[in-house]
């Protein structure tokens, strides 16, 4: 009678644990089916048009897009994520780019230069709700032709030969045409320590101009861009769109100002077209390459310039201090991604350490851990460098870990998963199971 109680005991308790489950995944579905009703009834958005500033084009011209959204009633939106893809058709060969658009509560405006060559331009803009909430994704299509330059085929003249004046008179002659200077050329870089290394890059033309586009190409392995950050027409000299980009990865900047016939610079005028504050990577020489760079006119005259522009960086920075960072239960800390809010991504070795070139905020993520958040910057201007421990048994990645790690873990028992071998013993077992329960409840992203 006794053993029969204890067995009955125990099958109880075996059922009362199926139960849970079994009310946890059934509160589960019952919750997802409320989000899958939800979601049948948010209605996409729409796209009433496509918007260029001028209705035909000239290869080098920049194009200005503004896309109208609605709702499905017609009520402008904002706070949607606009992209536009542009499909350049030439010689029956495609190429597909992107850009991003400016939320302005209902329009999103955005600006193309990329019109290197003439052919068939294709705009494909989509929005889509960041939050997955207010409306489902839409898009549109328009697309122009950009043409060729006109080559303009100067008229012969025929010059009479007039006798020469007994007493001729000298005219000086006047510079003329347009001229480009970098200050300071080159950029010496030899304090580690200095708050900015700015090149300016100014312009002087004998013709009023209504905007400017161009492309510097740069060392990446040399010298950076500090906060991935440019500041064209610092003076506000013109009113034209500004196009700010910057990819530290490739080494390269895109700038310029779009045509704007109600504002001009007057002839002989200096301006500051764009401002740099770079950042030493290691010593060495990077020279900066000019690209497709000119000036615009109001009559729609193209004036290009030569330039080129060179860096020298004396020093050897020492890379900033960074914290060690583990895994829970680990002895081997390698493969944590580490992303900064400058946009490098680094990788940490076994002991878990990782350079970084610049610090700032940093996010540190390892399948089955939970994310962890810090500023590296006032830890090292602290000197704090404690280690950062990313807690183990997310096994679903979820960013908790909770009952559903536990069940999926539990069905990996005693097999060689990596997934739920969360100390790394090669096996499933009954550590992997208690590193989940004394990290149970907890959620990420975690805050250092």
């Amino acid at each position: 009678m006794k053993h029969l109680f204890v067995l009955t005991n125990y099958y109880l308790s075996r059922l009362i644990v199926f139960i849970m489950i079994f009310s946890i995944l059934a509160t589960g579905q019952a919750s997802a089916r409320l989000n899958h009703e939800k979601a049948l009834q948010i209605v996409p958005c729409q796209i009433s048009s496509v918007i260029f500033d001028q209705s035909q084009y000239q290869v080098g011209d920049p194009i200005e897009v503004t896309i109208r959204l609605a709702d499905h009633q017609g009520t402008p939106l904002g706070g949607a994520k606009v992209i536009v893809d542009v499909e350049k058709t030439v010689a029956r060969v495609q190429t597909t780019t992107g850009f991003s658009l400016i939320d302005r509560i209902g329009e999103y405006d955005g600006v193309y230069i990329d019109t290197d060559v003439a052919g068939l331009y294709k705009f494909m803009a989509t929005a889509s709700d960041p939050t997955g909430q207010n409306f489902t994704p839409c898009s549109k299509t328009e697309a122009l032709l950009v043409t060729s330059v006109p080559t303009k085929t100067p008229t012969p003249t025929i010059t009479p030969t007039v006798p020469s004046p007994p007493n001729p008179t000298i005219t000086p002659t006047v510079p003329s045409g347009v001229r480009a200077t970098i200050d300071p050329n080159p950029l010496v870089i030899d304090n580690c320590d200095a708050e900015s290394n700015i090149t300016i890059i100014k312009v002087i033309s004998d013709q009023s101009f209504d905007g400017f586009q161009g492309k510097i190409l740069f060392s990446p392995d040399v010298v950076s861009v500090r906060d991935d950050e440019i500041e064209v027409d610092p003076d506000k000299n013109l009113k034209g769109a500004k196009v700010e980009e910057v990819n530290n990865e490739t080494g390269l900047i895109i700038f310029g100002r779009s045509q704007k016939t109600d504002e001009t610079v007057s002839p002989n005028t200096e301006i500051k077209l764009v401002t740099i504050d770079w950042h030493s990577q290691t010593k060495g020489d990077s020279v900066l390459e000019f690209q497709d760079f000119l000036i615009t006119t109001p009559d729609r005259e193209r004036k290009n310039i030569s330039l080129e522009g060179k860096i020298q960086v004396t020093v050897d920075c020492p890379a900033p201090a960074s914290p060690r960072v583990t895994l829970q239960g680990q002895t081997d800390h390698s493969g944590i991604q580490v992303t900064t809010s400058h946009g490098e991504q680094v990788e940490t070795d076994a002991l878990g350490q990782f350079t970084l070139n610049q610090v700032g905020t940093a996010t540190f993520s390892h399948p089955g851990y939970l994310t962890v958040q810090a500023n590296l910057e006032a830890m090292t201007q602290n000197l704090e460098l404690v280690d950062i421990v990313l807690l183990g048994g997310d096994i679903n990645n979820d960013g908790l870990i909770n009952i559903f790690d536990l069940v999926q873990t539990s069905s990996l028992y005693g097999s060689s998963d990596p997934s739920g071998d969360f100390n790394g013993d090669g096996v499933v077992n009954i550590f992997d199971l208690s590193l989940i329960s004394v990290n149970y409840g907890a959620q990420g992203p975690i805050s250092y």
